[in-house]
Formats: structure tokens, sequence, C-alpha cells
């Protein structure tokens, strides 16, 4: 039986974490926005930072699903994954959104992070995160986004 969550989760969650927020924070705080990015954890325990390739997406939404693929293909090379995302959400408003997946685990984990953009001499102003279950986006099924099976 595989547990909802391998033994690592947390301590990679907070790695992939902690290694996007700086420039995250930092693309908002100039920019107002930034492009998908993401991070993994290899089987070492080294957290690597990665991106999509100027050229390879038109938009964010393609820089995404980009990345999403990618980790698909190579999901064998890692044990934690995150692509965070600069989002609009329906009940929180503007946030950045941590999508995190585990290899030996059932579920994923979706952390998101509201925030108040800044003006013109203050930068963005960041609530308490919040954490939810997740869909299994890398290690699951990817023809079953909800990560449930239908048997």
């Amino acid at each position: 039986m595989t547990a909802p969550l391998p033994q690592t989760a947390e301590q990679d969650a907070y790695a992939m974490v902690d290694l996007i927020t700086p420039f995250a924070h930092d693309m908002l705080r100039r920019y107002r926005a930034f492009v998908p990015v993401g991070a993994g954890v290899d089987h070492a325990g080294q957290v690597v930072p990665f991106a999509a390739r100027p050229g390879d997406a038109q938009d964010t939404a393609d820089a995404f699903a980009v990345m999403l693929d990618q980790l698909r293909g190579d999901r064998d090379n890692w044990r934690a994954v995150c692509l965070a995302v600069d989002t609009t959400n329906p009940e929180y408003g503007d946030t950045i959104e941590f999508h995190l997946d585990f290899a030996g685990g059932t579920t994923g984990l979706v952390l998101v992070l509201p925030y108040r953009p800044g003006g013109l001499w203050r930068g963005p102003v960041f609530a308490d995160p919040i954490t939810m279950p997740g869909p299994a986006f890398v290690y699951g099924d990817p023809l079953d986004p909800d990560g449930a099976e239908d048997r």
C-alpha cells in the first residue's frame, strides 16, 4: 500500500518552496508578475531550480504546460517536484500557487500564498499560506487529473 505522502514530503516541500519564494517575491516586487518556475529534489536530496526556456512557451499557461511535460518525462530523476505560478484565485485573489508532487505518494499538495500587489513605492504584501491536498500531477495518472481511480 502506498502512503498519501512519502516520509520526506515535508522536508522536500519546505526546501522547494524556500528556493522558489525569494525569486517569486522579487519578480512580484519588480514586475508585479512572474513566469512559472519550478524546483525538484533529486534522489540525493539536492534541490534544483528550473524554468521553461525562452522560446519554449508563448504565455504563462504554455510555460506551465511545457514544464509539466518535461517533469512527467523526467519523473524518475526526482523524488519531489514543485511548479509555482502567479494566479488569481476566486477565493483568495492574487496568489502564488505552489503545486507539489512526490514520488511514492498517492496525492500532491497545493500551497496557496495570497498577496496584495505593491504600488509604485512598496512591494507586495503577503498573507499566511494555505495548504490543501492536490492532484498527483507528475507521479499520478496524467489521464486522471484528480488522482482518483475510476474503478
